[in-house]
């Protein structure tokens, strides 16, 4: 991890959490945002991915976070790698006490191995076990509980 941050601890055992890399992929489905022509849904899951990557974009506030550690998988990474959110990895892992990632993601740091293995502590090790998601537009929260987060929309808005 990344040295001289620290972490909450779960007071339960939980066996897994919503990983940051989970978070990087959600998108807001509220139908008030009004732009359901670009929403590409996955179906049984009700979580949709914009052509504006900014558009539906969740906010992380974490109450109980958990550190799994998990065998470093450098090929998986740099898979996930390009499909990253930057900015909002950044602010995900600053909801969880993880405050030193670069502003920036540069060439170099892709074949850096400590920053590959510290991206990937962040991506896969820090699991939220309780808290909220919430929308930036529509305001609608999704609540995390037991490491999952409850994606399902009120009834008046489906």
């Amino acid at each position: 991890h990344f040295p001289g941050e620290a972490f909450s601890q779960p007071t339960v055992a939980v066996a897994f959490g919503m990983r940051l890399l989970t978070l990087n992929t959600l998108r807001c489905a509220d139908p008030r945002l009004g732009r359901h022509s670009e929403l590409v849904v996955v179906p049984c899951v009700r979580r949709c991915a914009r052509k504006d990557v900014d558009e539906g974009r969740l906010r992380l506030v974490a109450t109980k976070v958990q550190m799994r550690e998990s065998a470093f998988d450098k090929p998986f990474l740099l898979h996930v790698l390009p499909s990253l959110e930057w900015a909002a990895l950044r602010e995900a892992a600053s909801a969880v006490g993880v405050t030193s990632l670069p502003e920036t993601l540069d060439d170099e740091m892709r074949t850096d191995e400590g920053f590959l293995r510290a991206l990937h502590h962040v991506l896969f090790d820090v699991h939220v076990i309780e808290g909220e998601l919430i929308c930036k537009e529509s305001g609608q929260v999704f609540k995390v509980e037991d490491g999952r987060p409850n994606m399902m929309l009120p009834e008046d808005l489906v």
